[in-house]
């Protein structure tokens, strides 16, 4: 997905963070009803630049935290 945004978008700085159900985890073994993965890929400044990175990070942990989109 950072490839192809990156690609795309022909930007140098992208990030993205996706954060999914486990269902594995939550229907199987475990059983842990609500359990998550979240994973992330930077790409160029976002990546680079620690005060452009950190306010990437710092919106996402935000946006968790609230529940919110972004919109």
């Amino acid at each position: 997905m950072r490839w192809w945004l990156n690609e795309g978008l022909h930007r140098n700085r992208v990030g993205v963070v996706l954060e999914a159900k486990h269902l594995c985890m939550s229907s199987r073994g475990v059983q842990r009803p609500g359990a998550v993965t979240v994973t992330s890929a930077l790409h160029g400044l976002i990546r680079d630049e620690p005060s452009t990175r950190e306010q990437f990070l710092s919106r996402e942990q935000f946006l968790s935290l609230t529940g919110g989109s972004g919109r």
